[in-house]
Parts: C-alpha cells; structure tokens; sequence
C-alpha cells in the first residue's frame, strides 16, 4: 500500500543518515564541499549575495540571478566550459563560482581562461548586434565586468612575505610601481580554506564563521553558539540533511563519493 511504501522510504532514510552520521562524527549538516551541499547554498540568492559583497566588497552587489554555466568556445568544436555556478548582477557585472577540492597547478591560469569566456560572449553578441544594427554600428569595448571567485580546499602558492592568517586573496589588473588599477573589468579571489586556522572563539566576521563551518559544520551537532549571523543560521538550516528529500539525500550521498 502507499501507506506501507512511505513507511519503507522513511525507514531506508532514516539507515542513511544514521550511515551518515558515522561517517561525518554524528553529525546532522551535510559537507558544504560536497558538489550537491556547495550548489545547494550557493545557490540560495540570500546567501550568494551576502557571500560575494563579502569577498568583492568594492563592487557593491544589490540583486543577482543565477546564469547558464555551460560555455560554448568560438567555433562549434571548441571546447566547452562547465562552471559550477554563475551569476548576473543587475548591473550586468558576471561572476564566476568555483569551488575546488584538491590542489591544481595551473588554478589561477585556469581562471584567468574561465573568465575569457564572458569576454568572448559579449564579443560575438557586438558582433551579431553590429550585423542586425546596420553599418553605423560601432562596439567601442566597452565590456562588463567579469569576476571570478574560487573556493578552494587547499592553499595556493604566494610571494614571500605573505601573510600568515590572509586566506582570501584578490587580484585585478594595475601598472606594478604604482598600483594604479588599468581597469575594473577583471577581478580574481580565492578563498583558501587551507590558509584558515581560527578557532571558534576567533571568528569574529561572516567569512570566518563561513569558512569555518565550510571546513568543520558536517562534524557538528548544533550551530556554534558564537555565530549570532542570521545568514549564517540560514545556512545551518539549509544544511540540515533532515530537512532533505528522498531526491536531495540521494543526490548528496552520490556527491560524497564524487
């Protein structure tokens, strides 16, 4: 009977979550860096937008929406990129999110191709614009702003000197001896997870408390009682695997073994 098919359901949920649990401490929030928990929360416009004001605090984000991250190069046979998420903001400003588990050796040429690929599409539609819009069309290339932000599980390799507790790193372009930017088109950050060493008691601002629970929350039982972040117990409560479907529980547990 349907009555008796539901009661199965629950019960085999119910032999996951408790394998679940032994796997990850015990624990009742899933892994943020398991591929399905990340694009779950990363996802939710609130915590999107409260996470890249946060990492690009010069750009000044009031509203986004979730783009299409699949990439086609300038011909057919190119190869496509696949973006884990992307976004809109309303000012036309595009942003790429990555989110990396193990180290690689070419990440920031990685992002500096992955962010070509907005470039190249703003390109063709001038291009398919100047076509439809007759021989007084000009593109003066003037692009909109194309950022990439990479949430790493590892440590990249920096200069000499660089300091200890700095886990978020920003780049743009700028001439060397003065530091005056070229222009606002292009911007890089890395949030390195395995530059992160604060202790509960330490983490005194939203990154920490995300970048500490992106490391840890899937061994915890409650939300620490420091974090009094609405955002941040927003994102407990959407981590919380009893709140999953069938569907959702299906999906992370096949993401763990990813």
């Amino acid at each position: 009977t349907a009555k008796k098919r539901k009661s199965e359901r629950k019960d085999e949920k119910k032999k996951l979550l408790m394998a679940l649990a032994r796997t990850h401490g015990n624990a009742i929030f899933g892994n943020i860096m398991a591929d399905f928990m990340f694009k779950r929360l990363f996802g939710n416009k609130r915590i999107m937008l409260t996470f890249l004001n946060e990492v690009l605090p010069d750009v000044g984000i009031a509203d986004l929406n979730y783009i299409n991250t699949e990439n086609q190069g300038e011909q057919p046979d190119d190869r496509k990129a696949i973006f884990d998420l992307a976004c809109m903001t309303t000012s036309g400003h595009e942003v790429i999110i990555e989110m990396q588990m193990a180290d690689q050796k070419y990440l920031k040429k990685r992002a500096v191709a992955y962010s070509a690929y907005p470039i190249v599409r703003q390109a063709r539609m001038m291009r398919e614009n100047s076509l439809s819009g007759g021989k007084d069309f000009r593109w003066d290339f003037d692009l909109h702003p194309v950022y990439f932000v990479g949430i790493l599980n590892f440590s990249l390799e920096h200069e000499k000197g660089w300091p200890g507790g700095n886990y978020i790193s920003r780049y743009e372009l700028m001439e060397k001896s003065t530091g005056e930017v070229m222009t606002d088109t292009l911007k890089y950050v890395f949030v390195e997870l395995g530059r992160f060493f604060k202790r509960e008691s330490e983490c005194d601002s939203f990154m920490d408390m995300l970048a500490y629970s992106m490391k840890l929350m899937h061994q915890f039982k409650d939300i620490p009682s420091s974090f009094d972040n609405d955002v941040i117990k927003y994102l407990y409560k959407l981590s919380e695997m009893f709140n999953f479907t069938d569907e959702e529980m299906e999906a992370y547990k096949k993401s763990l073994r990813m």
